[in-house]
Parts: C-alpha cells; sequence; structure tokens
C-alpha cells in the first residue's frame, strides 16, 4: 500500500471513527447533556477556565461555546464569573450539581468502554491505547508542531476558490 492509499484510509478511518464515537457519546447522554456539553464539563473539573481559555481546550468557537455555557447555567451546571481584577475575562466553574453529573455520565462511560475492550484481543489493547494517545498528542490544539502544520496547510478560503 502506498502513502496516498494509506493516507486516504486513515482518512476514511477517522471520520468513522469519530462518527461512531459521536453516537456512541450521544446514546449515552441522550436524555441529560449534549457531548458538547459534556466536553465543556470535563474540561472544567480540574479548576474553572476563562471563556478563551476553555474555547481553546475543547476546541470550539468561542460564539458556539457562549450558547453552550448558557444552557448549562440555566441547568445549573456552571457559573459564569466576571473576574475582579479584570471584567472583560469571564470565567467559567462547575457547580456542585454539574460535577455530580459529569461524574455520573463518566461512570457510565467507563463501564460501557469497559465492556468494549473486553470485545479487543488484550494484545491489541495496548497497541491501540498508546495509538490512541499517541494520535490525542499530535492532534492535540496546544501542541505547537500541529499549530506550524496547520499553518502550512491550505484553508478552506483556498479551497473555495
Amino acid at each position: 500500500m502506498n502513502q496516498n492509499e494509506k493516507a486516504i484510509n486513515l482518512k476514511q478511518s477517522f471520520t468513522r471513527f469519530s462518527r461512531y464515537y459521536n453516537l456512541f457519546m450521544r446514546q449515552q447522554h441522550s436524555s441529560s447533556i449534549t457531548v458538547q456539553q459534556c466536553y465543556v464539563l470535563e474540561a472544567l473539573l480540574e479548576k474553572p477556565l476563562t471563556m478563551n481559555e476553555l474555547a481553546g481546550e475543547i476546541g470550539i468557537h468561542q460564539s458556539t461555546l457562549t450558547r453552550i455555557v448558557e444552557k448549562l447555567e440555566k441547568l445549573d451546571l456552571t457559573l459564569r464569573t466576571r473576574k475582579k481584577s479584570n471584567q472583560r475575562i469571564v470565567e467559567v466553574s462547575l457547580t456542585a450539581a454539574g460535577e455530580k453529573l459529569y461524574q455520573k455520565l463518566n461512570q457510565q462511560s467507563l463501564g460501557m468502554i469497559k465492556q468494549l475492550l473486553d470485545q479487543i484481543p488484550e494484545d491489541r489493547q495496548t497497541v491501540i491505547l498508546e495509538t490512541m494517545e499517541y494520535l490525542s498528542e499530535i492532534f492535540n490544539p496546544r501542541n505547537p508542531l500541529l499549530n506550524n502544520f496547520l499553518k502550512g496547510c491550505c484553508s478552506l478560503d483556498d479551497v473555495e476558490k
């Protein structure tokens, strides 16, 4: 298989995995919150984040994040406050209810993933885990190598011309 065929296969695998994983997440969260809302809760587990930090952490545009956080606030799962040192900076934190819901969803998710792992031969589990960790590092929006690579790539504006 040449490099072009590998690239095509890898792109197709990424697309399928992304769709299937999002479907898995939607089915798990169907009665409570959306997948993106869950990502926000997860990102806030460690500490409160500014809206800019949070948008960068989960990889979405700040205007989209604002709508998500507004919905989570209405559900009493997050809280927005302005920093005393600079009133223009909005910080988002988890409420106790938000942390409790995330922990419940996380336990459900871990249970389902453990069952999925049982379907994979033991010798392949480690390879899959190491590969997923490696790919996560590569695609991390804070990875300077990725950012430099993206600066050199074509943008959607280039494709449309």
